[in-house]
C-alpha cells in the first residue's frame, strides 16, 4: 500500500463526509486537511493503519465535534453530488436534481446521530465494521443505528413532498 495513492483514493470520501458534517466547503476542506496530515504522520511513525479510510473518517468526525463545526445545513448540491471517482453525476434530467435535493433535505432533517451514521457509510464509504469503530460502538449497535437511521430517512422522504416549508405554507 502506497501512501500517496491511499491519500488520493480516500480524499473524495473524506470530503463528502466533512461536507455532510459541516455544511460548509471551507470548514470541510480544513477538516480533511487535518485528517490527511494526521494520517501521514501516523503512517510515517507507525506504518499504515489497518483501514486508512476509517482512520481518516475518525479524525474528520472528532475534529468536527471538537471545533463545533457541525451544522444543521446541508452542503450545496454541487458539492455533495460527486461520485466516488470525483466526477459529478450526469446532469441529464431535472428529475435527478430534484430527487437529490429532496434526499438532502430529508437527510438534513434527521437527528445528528442518524445523519452521522448514514454519512459514514454513504459519503465516507466505510464498511459497517469500520463505521462502528469510528463511533466506538459495537458492530451490532451500529447495524441497529444505521437500520433505524435508514428507516427514518425513508419515512422523511415519503412525508416530504419535495417542497420547502415556505412553499407548503403558501400552498395551504
Amino acid at each position: 500500500m502506497e501512501l500517496e495513492a491511499t491519500l488520493t483514493a480516500i480524499t473524495p470520501g473524506l470530503l463528502r463526509l466533512a461536507l455532510g458534517l459541516t455544511g460548509n466547503r471551507h470548514d470541510a476542506e480544513d477538516l480533511v486537511q487535518e485528517a490527511l496530515a494526521a494520517l501521514v504522520s501516523y503512517w510515517r511513525t507507525k506504518g499504515p493503519p489497518e483501514s486508512p479510510t476509517a482512520f481518516g473518517c475518525t479524525v474528520v468526525r472528532r475534529q468536527a465535534l471538537r471545533s463545533g463545526r457541525r451544522s444543521r445545513r446541508t452542503a450545496t448540491l454541487d458539492e455533495t453530488a460527486e461520485r466516488a471517482d470525483g466526477k459529478p453525476p450526469p446532469d441529464d434530467s431535472a428529475f435527478h436534481a430534484m430527487h437529490l435535493e429532496h434526499a438532502l433535505r430529508a437527510l438534513n432533517g434527521l437527528e445528528p446521530g442518524d445523519r452521522e451514521a448514514i454519512l459514514l457509510v454513504a459519503a465516507g464509504g466505510l464498511k459497517v465494521e469500520e463505521a462502528a469503530d469510528v463511533l466506538a460502538i459495537s458492530v451490532p449497535a451500529f447495524k441497529m443505528r444505521i437500520s433505524r437511521a435508514r428507516r427514518r430517512l425513508a419515512a422523511a422522504m415519503e412525508t416530504d413532498d419535495g417542497r420547502d416549508e415556505d412553499e407548503r405554507r403558501d400552498a395551504v
